[in-house]
């Protein structure tokens, strides 16, 4: 028995329920169809772990070739984060969330994974996790692992400060009027098969585009993108833009991000101009998401590897898969510790 077998085989996963999804309001959705995560059983002080089902079919999310949607894996590492944050840590359900980081890596055997049916074990544990006087949870950081079976595919975290309506709204700066939907002009867009995606509302990127000066064009009815109300521009937005950008660098809609490291310093607003520059070598890919002068969002991602069909007319070495990852988000660790959001809510909470 080699070490992977030895760590598959001391796996143990506990009961968990995949036939019902968590109440929408324990992961900040709306639509119940959008709320993946079906369980949670804590295991220790900071160990916990989930039930995660997928949609077989959805207008949005569908996996590749070879690899689930990464897009997904994020989301619902978002969802998993908030989750944790109120079941397991007793964060109140009017709480704010403010997310400081996300990221995500898929395993090298990710491709040998059956994801079929699409339920998913996911381990938590929660690692600097802060708490108030009081013991009011402050924030948090979840590491996560997925497993199909016993076997894990993919790794992530999602770092969250959680603070109550009279901080978060001095920290927004007082701009904290919702808005969703609207009907507003989007302008030019990008064809939604050059990005992976069959309805033009799930575009995020206008048709002026360059390999390095993108400017995003977003759809606010999108139900998918902007499930609820919010008072800026959610965080996955950047997210999608940036899958969406290399797969137009690529030529590839079916591209899949394998690996993911978001940073979040300071909200992108509704209204405003927001571009997006990228440095792009090889596999990998540096997004800074700018809005007023000012970056907002920076990512930094690795592409997977391309699928190339066995005796594909015109194919050749230069289109042969690129190399995987070799770095995972959490090595990056000390990266994300000191970011705008928590600077600023530090002096805050000293209030």
């Amino acid at each position: 028995m080699n070490q992977l077998d030895e760590g598959i085989s001391m796996v143990a996963i506990p009961s968990l329920q995949f036939e019902h999804p968590v109440p929408e309001s324990q992961v900040h959705k709306r639509a119940v169809s959008e709320v993946f995560p079906t369980d949670v059983v804590s295991i220790g002080a900071d160990e916990l772990w989930a039930g995660v089902r997928w949609p077989e079919h959805h207008s949005f999310y569908r996996h590749g070739p070879t690899r689930p949607d990464s897009y997904l894996l994020l989301e619902t590492i978002r969802q998993l984060t908030i989750l944790a944050s109120h079941d397991h840590y007793g964060a109140p359900s009017s709480a704010r969330f403010v997310m400081s980081g996300l990221g995500m890596f898929t395993l090298p055997n990710v491709e040998e994974v059956d994801l079929h049916p699409s339920e998913v074990a996911v381990r938590l544990r929660g690692t600097e996790v802060r708490r108030k006087p009081s013991g009011a949870l402050q924030s948090v950081s979840m590491e996560v692992e997925f497993f199909a079976g016993t076997i894990p595919f993919a790794t992530g975290h999602g770092d969250a400060m959680i603070v109550n309506e009279r901080v978060y709204c001095r920290l927004r700066g007082g701009r904290i009027e919702e808005h969703q939907g609207g009907g507003r002009p989007r302008g030019s867009i990008l064809s939604p098969q050059l990005v992976g995606h069959r309805d033009a509302s799930d575009v995020v990127l206008g048709g002026a585009f360059s390999s390095t000066l993108i400017t995003l064009s977003l759809d606010l009815d999108n139900r998918i993108l902007f499930d609820h109300p919010l008072d800026h521009i959610a965080g996955m937005i950047p997210v999608e833009a940036t899958r969406q950008i290399l797969r137009v660098l690529r030529s590839d809609p079916n591209n899949e991000l394998s690996g993911a490291e978001f940073h979040y310093a300071v909200a992108l607003e509704f209204d405003g101009e927001i571009t997006a520059l990228v440095r792009a070598s090889g596999d990998h890919a540096k997004v800074q998401f700018v809005q007023a002068g000012n970056v907002a969002v920076t990512g930094e991602v690795t592409v997977a590897p391309r699928v190339v069909a066995a005796n594909r007319p015109g194919s050749d070495d230069r289109e042969s898969p690129v190399r995987s990852p070799t770095v995972r988000p959490e090595s990056r660790r000390e990266e994300r510790k000191s970011t705008f959001h928590e600077l600023a809510a530090a002096d805050l909470f000293a209030l």
